[in-house]
This record gives structure tokens, sequence and C-alpha cells, in this order.
């Protein structure tokens, strides 16, 4: 195993530093023998000479260490980037990411370069680390999150556009779970707080203890009974309601629980739990954003890939609300249709059309099921849905058709804890953690929505 030249470095440093410290100490006791004067001069001088040349060396490491770690961004941040950097180097040097060179007569390692960028709220962050056509293909399947502490890679590596650098992006991993209420009213406060302090209060969601200015799209939001998947869009549904353009909603839920009660105090003639009325409502829905795509068609001729975000910027006084459907066990719906195929087809040809041509109308379907194969979920329906969720401590064929990935970190969820995904924002699923909310007296708190 070669040695780090850094390392070779800093040691030769420690040696020097520790030959002048001896000779110093040396030359001043003997000079405070009872020697001839000019014997006990000179050593005094040697003596201080050597002092002089410690403090040189150790005052300029200490500057070099500083800039090369930021001190002036905060001592404690200065020392985490110094450990991260040193357990980075040890790893790649293990995984053979280092280039053959001389010095002083040594064969040594000479590492890429590493620098490490944080948030100002020290949550996220961002390590470049220096690219060559030699080990790109392996930096890329790195996995650098053990080197990173309370640190964890939260999406693949990328290339600056320069291709110089291959980007890690990391999150702390501490600051990753949701956030926990006591209760509805000190969760809808927060919400409402936040908000506030958006340019644009409409399509922003909360996860993972931050806010992210995240288009609505139609959902998958899988996992085991008892995953919290009912309660992920239970809390999904609470914060749009307080967007500057409320969402209209539509619910269709066969076993007649939390979310036909939510339903019931948001919109009671648009909240189903029969199988025929759910393909009722359904058509009913269809309609809707058949006849909002022909009131659209002037908008189109100003802007050809115009959208209802677009057409509610221009005309503020006569918005369009975006348009949700929530069904509850899909996979059940679906199992009910198998006697009668006619139906179960355009059930499905309903949700397809929806969930590929509603986006730009604002028609979205959200959708909970308990898994997310074909057999509970078609192909063609499931690959529409551009925001994927799993949550709870699901099986890893669960994870594997719902984000069609292979290789996901093992971890144990609690309920409402998983992954998530979304077409055009992430490369790989990353972990999601929704707030921890009493639901005691959430009825009361729901403000009725036309």
């Amino acid at each position: 195993m070669y040695r780090d030249r850094r390392s070779v470095i800093i040691r030769i440093f420690i040696v020097v530093v520790g030959v002048l410290a001896f000779i110093g100490g040396v030359a001043f006791r003997l000079s405070a023998n009872e020697l001839p004067r000019p014997v006990a001069l000179m050593l005094a001088r040697s003596a201080y000479f050597c002092f002089v040349l410690i403090g040189v060396h150790v005052i300029g490491y200490l500057v070099f260490w500083g800039i090369r770690n930021r001190i002036f961004d905060g001592i404690g941040l200065a020392f985490v980037r110094a450990r991260m950097e040193r357990n980075l180097r040890k790893d790649l040097l293990k995984a053979g990411i280092f280039f053959k060179s001389y010095f002083l007569g040594e064969v040594v390692a000479v590492i890429p370069e590493i620098r490490i960028d944080f948030a100002d709220d020290m949550a996220t962050g961002e390590i470049f680390i220096e690219n060559s056509e030699k080990f790109q293909n392996i930096m890329e399947k790195l996995n650098i999150s053990p080197s990173l502490g309370k640190f964890t890679v939260i999406e693949e590596p990328y290339l600056t556009e320069d291709e110089n650098n291959i980007v890690y992006e990391i999150e702390d991993s501490c600051r990753r779970w949701g956030l926990k209420f006591q209760n509805v009213k000190e969760y809808i406060t927060y919400c409402i707080k936040q908000l506030k302090q958006q340019p644009d209060n409409n399509n922003f969601f909360f996860i993972n203890r931050k806010w992210i200015a995240i288009k609505l799209a139609s959902i998958l939001m899988c996992g085991p009974t008892g995953g919290g998947k009912t309660c992920a869009i239970v809390l999904l549904v609470m914060q749009s309601l307080f967007w500057k353009i409320k969402p209209k909603y539509f619910f269709a839920d066969p076993k007649e629980s939390s979310l036909f009660m939510l339903g019931t105090k948001i919109c009671p003639k648009r909240s189903v739990t029969e199988t025929a009325d759910i393909i009722a409502l359904l058509e009913k829905f269809d309609n809707e954003m058949k006849r909002r795509k022909k009131q659209m068609k002037p908008l189109l001729k100003k802007k050809l890939n115009g959208t209802y975000e677009d057409w509610n910027r221009l005309y503020p006084k006569n918005p369009f609300p975006p348009c949700i459907f929530v069904i509850d066990e899909l996979s059940s719906i679906i199992d009910e249709l198998d006697d009668d195929r006619n139906t179960k087809r355009h059930f499905l040809s309903l949700l397809k059309r929806i969930c590929k041509k509603g986006r730009q109308q604002g028609f979205f379907i959200w959708c909970i099921a308990q898994k997310s194969d074909a057999t509970d979920i078609p192909t063609s329906v499931r690959d529409s849905l551009i925001w994927k969720c799993c949550v709870g401590h699901a099986p890893r064929t669960t994870l594997q058709t719902c984000f069609e990935v292979q290789d996901l970190p093992k971890r144990k969820f609690k309920a409402g804890q998983g992954f998530f995904s979304y077409q055009g924002m992430t490369v790989t699923p990353q972990i999601v953690s929704f707030p921890d909310v009493d639901f005691t007296d959430m009825l009361n708190a729901v403000p009725p929505v036309r």
C-alpha cells in the first residue's frame, strides 16, 4: 500500500519541528550552564533561532490549514471539513484512486484534489473531487457516504460543466427526518408561516424539514399496511389547502375511512366510496379536464407550451385551480372490476389519459396502494405517475417495482419514512420523511374548500 504524499509531507514537517525543538531545547539548557560567555551567547542565539523557526513553521501550517478549510466560515466548520477530507482521502487511497509519483526517492500516492462546500444552514453541501479519465467510472459508482460522518450522499454524482470535477450532493442525515407536531393547529400554523416566506406560495410541499419548490404532479403512494401512506396524503392535502389558489379535490375511498371523512369535510359532493360511484366521479373529473382544455385554447395561441399556471399568471382574477383526484386502495378497485373487463378497461383508460394529458390543464391523480407491481397497478398507469413515494418498511420487491431501481440502500423505516422520486428532479430515489402530527381534531381544523 502506497502512502499518501500529503501524509508523508506532514510527517516530515512533524519530524523537522521535533528536531528543531530538540536542538533548541538542548542549546537553551547548555546556555544556562557555566560556560564561557561567547559560547553561552552562541547557544542562546541558536536556541532562539530554533524556536523562531518552529514558530514560523507552525504559524505557516496553521495559516495554510485555515485557508484550505475556510476557517473564516467558522472554526467548527473548518474542523468538519478537515475531518471529512481526511476520511475521504483514506477511502480513495484504499479504493486505488490515486496516481503514483516520486517524492524524496519514495513512490507515493497522489490523491485527487477534494473541495467541500456547505450551504448556509449546514444541512446540505457539495463535494467536488478532481476528475480524471482513468478513474471517472470508478468514482461515479463509489459510495463515499461512510466517510462523511453524519452526512450522506443524496444523489448520483455528476460532472461539472467543464468536466474537471465530479460532484456529490450531501445532506445531514440527522436533519432529514420529519418534524414532530403536538397537534394539527401547530402543524397548520407552521405551514402558513413557511408559505408566507415564499414569493409564490403555490405548489410548495413540506418534506424533510424543508420546503421544496416542487410542481404539483400525479402521485403514487405505496407501502405496507400501517406504513403511513394515508397520513402522508392527508398531510399533503392539508398543506395545499393554504395555497394562494386552493385545489379542487375529488375523493374516492373504498374503505370509507379517513380519506372519505376528510373528503366529506372538504368537498362532500365529490367524496364517494362505491366502485360505481368512483367510476362516475372519475368520468366527471375527465369531462372537466376536457372542458378546461377548450377554455385554454386562447392561451396556447400566445404560448404554445402554456399550462394552467401560465393562465393563472395572465388572468389572476379568473384562475384555474388545480384539480386533484385522490384514490385510496387503487388495486382493490381494479380487482373488483376483474369480472367486468369492459368497465375495467374504461376505468384504466381514464386513469392513463388523465395522468398523461392532465398536467397541462392542471388535473392530477393521487393513488394509494400497498404494492406497485403489474398485478396490482398496470405498468402504463404506474409509469404515468411522476411523483412516487414508498413509505414504511416495505419489501424489496415493492421498492424495486415502484422506482425501477435494483440497488437501493437497505434501511429500516418507521411509518411516514421511506423513499421518493420525482421525474426531472431526482436521478435516484431519495429519503423522505413526512411530519409526525397528532391527528386529533383534524377535521375541525380543516377549512372548507369549494
